[in-house]
């Protein structure tokens, strides 16, 4: 038999066996404020094949269109309504709805509805986004509920973070 730790979250307890099993209760994992997003780890790896989180994301709001160079990443969207923009096609997406954007692809998504979305985010190979989102975001304690962040964005760390973590932001240029 593997040996399991058992260890206390939130409003429950996070199990593990060495290797192989890993069980996340509903409503915790680590999470980060990214910019307009609420970001949940429901697994988290830096090796291994892959990273699943849950993105909450508030009415009309989404990240600015940009390309994974070395990720792709998958949505299965668990509520609300999305829109989807992958390179020149724009595809709204509502639960139930999967998505499948692979690496180099310009994208981006935006919550259309007027309540909180959710989706599940697969990442693989795990790293890059997880990193960029460590180095940006904010620690939250409460992941049920989305929020407005503290204050705007620190552009030029999120930019840096980016070029670091083999992204690209396109952000409109500055008149």
């Amino acid at each position: 038999m593997k040996d399991s730790t058992r260890s206390k979250g939130q409003e429950g307890s996070v199990e593990q066996q060495s290797g192989q099993v890993a069980y996340v209760p509903a409503g915790q994992g680590p999470a980060l404020r990214v910019l307009s997003q609420l970001i949940v780890f429901k697994k988290r790896a830096e090796a291994g094949p892959y990273t699943l989180l849950e993105s909450i994301d508030q009415p009309h709001s989404g990240p600015p269109p940009h390309i994974h160079h070395t990720q792709d990443e998958a949505f299965y969207v668990l509520e609300g309504q999305y829109e989807f923009l992958c390179g020149e096609e724009t595809i709204t997406a509502g639960p139930g709805s999967f998505m499948h954007i692979p690496r180099g692809t310009v994208h981006t998504l935006q919550n259309v509805g007027e309540g909180p979305a959710r989706a599940l985010v697969l990442l693989t190979p795990p790293g890059p986004l997880e990193r960029l989102f460590k180095e940006v975001g904010e620690q939250v304690t409460d992941s049920t509920t989305p929020m407005a962040p503290a204050a705007p964005p620190d552009m030029d760390k999120l930019m840096a973070s980016a070029r670091r973590n083999q992204m690209e932001l396109l952000l409109p240029r500055e008149a």
